[in-house]
């Protein structure tokens, strides 16, 4: 019997830590959301403060991802109509060579995933490892206009080694 009573009263408090993280997650995602849009600059001094969450893993519906992995997707979306546009497109074209050595990373990139024995997980770490970094590679170029924007994302940056590095 007391086997029976520890089994059935963990259930309800498994249940109820999941629905308190999800609640987290969303509120969490709300507050960086209003955030990104307001100051996309921030957003992204966020993303790579907040980088050691990497480790942070659940299921978002059936897919397996990160909590950095959902912040990065969210600030890729709302950011995306601050700088699309015809001049900035010129900007990245005006990268040359390194446009090229970009997508020669992401054809090998697909192509591993299309020789893996597990596709799946290969187009996993495909979005996780490749696509992802370069989207945000190229959206910071575009959003970052001045040294006192990129002074703020090294601070957020650097005060998140720093208080990582004292632990």
């Amino acid at each position: 019997q007391p086997g029976h009573r520890d089994n059935a009263h963990c259930s309800p408090t498994n249940s109820t830590s999941s629905v308190t993280m999800t609640i987290t997650i969303i509120i969490f995602l709300a507050i960086f959301a209003y955030v990104s849009i307001k100051k996309p600059v921030l957003g992204l001094g966020l993303i790579l403060s907040l980088a050691p969450i990497y480790v942070w893993r659940f299921k978002f519906l059936p897919l397996p991802t990160t909590f950095l992995e959902i912040m990065i997707i969210v600030w890729l979306i709302l950011v995306l109509p601050q700088v699309w546009s015809k001049e900035n497109l010129n900007k990245i074209k005006k990268l040359g060579k390194i446009n090229w050595a970009i997508a020669v990373f992401v054809l090998s990139g697909i192509i591993s995933i299309f020789i893996s024995p597990e596709l799946l997980r290969a187009a996993g770490y495909f979005k996780a490892f490749i696509l992802e970094p370069i989207l945000l590679f190229y959206f910071t170029i575009l959003l970052i206009k001045n040294p006192s924007e990129l002074k703020l994302i090294l601070r957020l940056l650097f005060s998140s080694a720093l208080f990582i590095g004292a632990f």
